[in-house]
Formats: C-alpha cells, structure tokens, sequence
C-alpha cells in the first residue's frame, strides 16, 4: 500500500426536489492506497451509497472533489468498476455474454476471451458460462456480476452491499470467495456495507459513518491478521466497540 489511489477531498452532497432539500453528506475527507480493503460501515441513509457513487463518477458532489491516481473524477470509468446490491443480468444473455458485455468491441475476439476466461475462473463459474440468469442461484448470480465488473480489468472495485439480499451461508460463502480474489488480484476494494461482521471479516479498515449528514465519524484499523474467526476474542472486542461507535 505504498501509492493513494483513491483520494477523498471535503465533499458535500445535497440534493434538491419539490419538497426541499436533503443534506447527504458533509465535508468527507479519506484516501485509499493501492490494493487496500476499505469497508465503509453506518446505519440505513447515512450517505453510503451516495459518497460510492461519487467515487464511480454516477454522482458529481456539491462540493469538493475526489481523485482517482491523481486525477479528478469526472465520470464513470473502466478503471473504477461498480458492483451493485442486485446483480442486474440481463436475462437474455448467457453469463459468458454477461461477462464481456462491457467490453464487446473493445478488445479483439482473442483478447476477449481470454478476459473471460480468466473472470469466470475467478469467481468459479467456468462450468456456467452457458447458462442464463433465471438458471442461476442468489450467489452464482451476483458472482457473475463481480465476473463482469472484473472483466474491464478495473484497478478498483466499488462494492454496494453485493451480499445484503443473500441468505446467511451464501453471504458467507462469497464472503470468503471475495477475501480470496481479493488476495489473487491485488485489487484496491472498496466496500458499502451497514453489516459489522462482514466489515470486520474483510476490511483493513473501516470508515464508520454518522447519521444524515453522513460525516466520517472515525476510521478504525483491523489489526486482526488473516484468516480472521468471528468468534476470536479480538473479533468480538472490536464488534462492540464498533456497534457502541455506530449507535452512540
């Protein structure tokens, strides 16, 4: 972690309609090394969401700016690839074609395959490459959404709580399957999430976030080295400490 990649610098975002105005977030400021695992933990409309989608370019803030390898964010880009709550597959494709949808026409038909090759490998569903979204589980479904964000080679991965809409065991299962792509590609991850464990399962660090507006409320170090047990007592330490910092 020896270069910033992503650097997150004062910014604000309010958002206007008939009714009035709702303040999102406030003055946030954070930086991200290269290859680092940075969840970002706080309760239901605290802003999560919105401080992610800045940092994809989906949403511009109010105020401030965010740098990507020291260059401002205008926009979406291929080097900074977005997995959503919901796989959104489209139904009519394979997951082959799922998978090389954002990158069809960009790369020749050799390169091509061989990114997705590669992708489906990672996330284990070369067996599957054949089969379309209705013929897939929770799991597989949002493993192949991960194969297509992995698929424009992106330098960093933004993670919008991918697990939240699975059951207990699968969100554990891709839990692991995660920490494990994370260690194969040297990704720079950054994760949304409003679930403690899964943050301190995966993350180097944690950003807890206050109540709308959403404002870094502290950023805690996870010292625990890995594989990491939910039921270490300095898992459950943290855990609470955690939890008293969200609700206090």
């Amino acid at each position: 972690m020896n270069r910033r990649l992503v650097e997150v610098g004062a910014i604000a975002k309010t958002f206007y309609s008939d009714w009035g105005k709702v303040e999102a977030l406030k003055k946030i400021s954070f930086c991200c090394s290269k290859s680092e695992f940075v969840s970002i933990l706080g309760p239901s409309g605290c802003g999560k969401t919105t401080l992610l989608r800045i940092i994809a370019g989906l949403e511009e803030p109010s105020s401030g700016e965010v740098l990507f390898a020291g260059n401002e964010i205008k926009g979406p880009g291929p080097e900074r690839a977005v997995v959503f709550q919901e796989p959104r597959l489209f139904p009519w494709l394979t997951v082959e074609e799922n998978a090389s949808l954002g990158i069809s026409g960009k790369k020749r038909r050799s390169d091509l395959e061989k990114i997705v090759n590669r992708t489906l490998d990672l996330v284990g569903l070369t067996p599957f490459r054949k089969a379309y979204p209705h013929e897939l589980s929770g799991g597989m479904a949002q493993r192949a959404a991960i194969a297509r964000a992995l698929a424009f080679e992106p330098e960093a991965l933004l993670l919008d709580e991918p697990f939240s809409a699975l059951d207990a065991q699968t969100r554990t299962r891709l839990q692991e399957e995660l920490m494990d792509l994370w260690r194969k590609t040297e990704k720079t991850i950054i994760l949304v999430t409003h679930d403690i464990e899964e943050a301190l399962m995966l993350s180097q660090r944690i950003l807890i976030m206050s109540p709308s507006p959403g404002t870094v409320k502290e950023t805690v170090e996870v010292p625990i080295s890995y594989p990491r047990r939910r039921d270490s007592s300095e898992f459950i330490h943290l855990k609470k400490y955690i939890l008293g910092r969200i609700i206090s």
